[in-house]
């Protein structure tokens, strides 16, 4: 698939224009069901004046393993304002083999013994780097490590980085590129709220730090998330920067004339979750003498047609699903949120509504609630009884109770999303 990608990408991509000049690079995702929006980076690009544009490239990631969606990606992003660089246009046959054959590679790794104080962990580290189940991003992350390392054997000059940062092999191997072929360039990682306690790709660890896989400077998109960043390296240089994806936030509106009957779902990356999700909704309220009408909002990378046929019953009349990919114009009509583990949590919470977060009955939960945030703006649960308890509380709240979720969710706005402007696009860009 890599290689029919880089031969389309060879007849249909216009070879990009460099001037001698310092550019920007901004690691990104890209997707043809996103082809009109930035659902990454928001209003970043609306938002810079027309010398700021000149020198930033987005370097995207697709997000669509097929050909035809690559090509009409690939079609739609040259016909966009936007300057994108797909690392097709710098890679090679060879590159993709080198990354290919890495699956083969790592079994002549020596892996010694380890432990963590009393506990012998040596067969799980093992099992981590022999049996990589992750294929995708391993392959992809080193052939981002090759695009960066053809990039430097050109005359094209990068002043500053910037990783959209999850701490994946993605992330890794882009920071590690650019501190080895791109020794006087700056780099930043970006991170957008994520913080669930047991998602510990994306906090930075001392060792990441020294073997420079992950830099030493970070941004944020509002000033209360710079403590979570700082949890394993106290010491890590952490700016806070506009909230590019969030600043519907900011926008505002009339007094929401709104059915208070009206929840929204917002469903997971995981078809198992989305599943057991809705069945337990379904089975709460398929029956239930209230009115309640449920919106599904599906996650990009998943069909509502997959959630539908792998349901263990109908979907009943007040189910339903969505044509509407914007998440503000449907949290803005809806007076509650459910869903697993989400960032959205945080979004709603900051416009007053609550949230219920519903509790993983596999394993562990990525809870995305902030430890400082009041408790009667949210709840967790993981049966019928506490859902069906929590979603009629929320439901009949009081005008008094209404107001003080409001101002709340005023001083939550403030304080985890930034809101764009000048001085800030260029604490970014510094």
């Amino acid at each position: 698939i890599r290689i029919f990608r880089l031969i389309c990408s060879r007849i249909f991509l216009k070879k990009t224009s460099f001037q001698n000049k310092e550019y920007i690079f901004i690691d990104t995702f890209i997707s043809y069901d996103y082809k009109d929006e930035d659902r990454w980076y928001g209003l970043f690009w609306d938002s810079l004046n027309a010398e700021q544009k000149e020198e930033i490239f987005f370097v995207p990631t697709s997000v669509d393993h097929g050909i035809l969606k690559y090509l009409k990606t690939l079609v739609s992003a040259q016909n966009s304002e936007k300057k994108v660089l797909f690392k097709e246009e710098f890679l090679y046959i060879k590159d993709i083999f080198y990354a290919y054959l890495h699956k083969f590679r790592r079994h002549h790794l020596n892996i010694g013994e380890s432990s963590l104080r009393y506990i012998d962990t040596s067969k799980l580290v093992k099992e981590s780097m022999l049996e990589n189940r992750d294929v995708y991003s391993t392959f992809e992350a080193f052939l981002t490590y090759a695009f960066i390392k053809n990039i430097s054997e050109t005359d094209i000059k990068v002043k500053l980085s910037i990783d959209w940062f999850e701490g994946h092999p993605i992330d890794k191997m882009w920071n590690l590129g650019f501190y080895r072929f791109f020794q006087n360039t700056s780099r930043l990682a970006y991170e957008t709220f994520r913080s669930f306690p047991y998602y510990l790709s994306t906090y930075p660890i001392p060792t990441e730090i020294s073997s420079k896989v992950v830099p030493n400077d970070f941004a944020v998109q509002g000033k209360a998330c710079k403590r979570f960043l700082k949890e394993f390296c106290p010491n890590l240089n952490v700016k806070s920067v506009p909230a590019f994806k969030n600043q519907y936030l900011w926008h505002e509106t009339d007094s929401n004339d709104v059915n208070n009957l009206n929840i929204l779902v917002a469903f997971p990356i995981s078809i198992t979750a989305n599943v057991e999700i809705l069945d337990l909704l379904i089975s709460s309220f398929s029956l239930s003498e209230i009115n309640y009408q449920f919106i599904l909002k599906t996650h990009p990378t998943i069909s509502a047609e997959k959630i539908a046929s792998n349901l263990s019953t109908k979907l009943p009349d007040n189910f339903v699903f969505s044509s509407e990919r914007s998440f503000s114009k449907l949290i803005r009509a809806s007076s509650l949120l459910i869903t697993e583990a989400s960032s959205v949590c945080l979004e709603s919470l900051a416009l007053g509504i609550p949230v219920i977060v519903m509790q993983s009955s596999r394993g562990l939960t990525y809870d995305p609630i902030p430890d400082d945030i009041p408790q009667n703006l949210y709840r967790r649960c993981n049966s019928s009884k506490t859902l069906k308890e929590s979603v009629y509380h929320f439901t009949h709240l009081s005008e008094s109770e209404i107001y003080r979720n409001n101002e709340l969710g005023n001083e939550i706005r403030a304080n985890y999303f930034e809101p764009i402007t000048s001085e800030g696009i260029f604490r970014f860009l510094k």
